[in-house]
């Protein structure tokens, strides 16, 4: 008796976790795209145009230079390179302990 309840319990566990499972998929399509956040860069816009286009996008010109200055971005070594931490560091001689 006990094992069939607990076995009732467990499915129907099972298929609350299912059911929420497909409603909250169903919602996420039905969610507008989220607006940019940087808005004073044009770049940003672009790319949200070029991913609203979908395949489309991979035959505009506008689109693929888009994406170069993104790559070109994102790749781009950084302005300021912080200084090793060896160097920052002072070293202690050899043989002696700090106290």
């Amino acid at each position: 008796m006990l094992a069939r309840t607990a076995a009732v319990a467990l499915l129907a566990g099972a298929i609350v976790t299912a059911v929420v499972a497909l409603h909250d998929r169903g919602e996420d399509n039905k969610q507008p795209p989220a607006p940019a956040a940087e808005g004073n860069d044009p770049l940003v816009s672009e790319l949200a145009r070029c991913k609203a286009l979908g395949i489309e996008a991979a035959k505009d010109a506008n689109c693929q230079a888009a994406w170069a200055e993104s790559r070109k971005r994102f790749f781009a070594p950084p302005e300021q390179v912080p200084p090793k931490v060896q160097d920052r560091v002072k070293s202690t001689p050899a043989g002696e302990e700090s106290r």
